[in-house]
């Protein structure tokens, strides 16, 4: 079974990893992932007819990971110790960047390299041994994504339209924010849905790819 990874970096671009990675031992039964588009105009509106695009809000991701100390499950470690290695992972300052880590989630085709921070983590207590020690813990994670400014300014802007495209499906993709990255032009998802034979192209299947073709200038 394919187990979900969060590891740390001390670099932005991800190229030096801190330590060891969490591998969570539950997977999480259900993820929660929100974007949002900021619209405006010249007069200040965000409802005018001819609203554009001022920028995409980045992508945030929630889930629950349940720690498990009481045997029942193979392999699943002490819940003290388990929550320490995981808060050296995300919450904790590395001293190296005076800052918690950069992080990125592996998870089959749901995370597949998913670049982010930590924005708040939550620890609920659920069982406990006659001396005060946890057996068992709920923890809710908050993450929001994260790239190096300069990657992300040159993948929004550096992205020639004459140059074909294959792209793999994330969570949270839409083919006309997909257009907009590789085109500057989301209206031209119908003709890219077309081609890719796309009959329901509001619900991508993650993992999936789609083919962007070059386009004349």
């Amino acid at each position: 079974m394919n187990k979900l990874k969060i590891t740390g970096y001390t670099d932005e671009g991800r190229g030096s990893q801190a330590g060891e990675p969490f591998d969570v031992v539950l997977n999480p039964e259900k993820v929660s992932v929100s974007s949002s588009i900021t619209m405006n105009d010249a007069t200040g509106g965000v409802s005018a007819p001819n609203s554009q695009v001022n920028r995409k809000e980045n992508r945030n991701v929630s889930f629950e990971i349940m720690l498990d100390g009481t045997g029942v499950i193979p392999n699943s470690g002490d819940v003290g110790e388990k929550l320490t290695a995981l808060r050296d992972v995300v919450w904790t300052q590395n001293d190296e960047i005076h800052r918690p880590n950069y992080l990125v989630l592996d998870w089959g085709p749901v995370f597949d390299g998913f670049k982010c921070m930590l924005q708040s983590m939550r620890v609920e207590y659920l069982l406990f041994d006659v001396d005060g020690n946890p057996l068992r813990a709920k923890v809710s994670l908050d993450f929001i994504e994260h790239e190096n400014p300069v990657v992300k300014n040159e993948a929004a802007t550096g992205r020639s339209p004459d140059m074909s495209r294959l792209h793999t499906v994330r969570v949270g993709d839409s083919l006309p924010y997909l257009c907009k990255e590789y085109y500057n032009k989301p209206h031209l998802y119908p003709a890219v849905a077309e081609l890719n034979g796309l009959i329901n192209f509001r619900n991508l299947e993650i993992g999936s790819q789609i083919y962007f073709p070059p386009i004349e200038r």
